[in-house]
Parts: structure tokens; C-alpha cells; sequence
């Protein structure tokens, strides 16, 4: 069963693209975030969010640093 939604690993990657980070400097990213807002989330592991992005790929081919959805 899926932890983590279509629509977080969507954020995730409009993150990704709007940035330029590899994977691993995702996670990273997210982390310094929720530790400076202060919230208690589970982050998915960079390896799933690249399994995911392989399934889900259809709805990321229009993700773009020239034209973000």
C-alpha cells in the first residue's frame, strides 16, 4: 500500500524541478523545512519518490523548469 499520496510526491517533484536538486538533496531540502516549521512529518526515502516518478511519469511530462504545471 502507498504511504504517501500522488499529490505529495507531485509537490515533492515541483520542488525538484523549480530547484534543480538531485533526489537525495530533496529529502534534504524537505527535512530543513519541516525542522524549521516545526512539524512532524514522514518524508518518503529519495529511492521512493524515484520509484513513484517512474509510475506516475504521465502526469510529470509537462513538470518543466520552462513550463511548471
Amino acid at each position: 500500500p502507498q504511504q504517501y499520496s500522488d499529490e505529495a510526491i507531485l509537490c515533492l517533484m515541483t520542488l525538484k524541478v523549480v530547484y534543480n536538486l538531485p533526489y537525495r538533496q530533496l529529502v534534504g531540502f524537505i527535512i530543513s523545512i519541516f525542522a524549521f516549521m516545526k512539524v512532524a512529518l514522514r518524508i518518503p526515502h529519495f529511492t521512493t519518490i524515484a520509484d513513484r516518478v517512474k509510475r506516475l511519469r504521465k502526469q510529470f511530462n509537462k513538470l518543466s523548469k520552462a513550463s511548471p504545471t
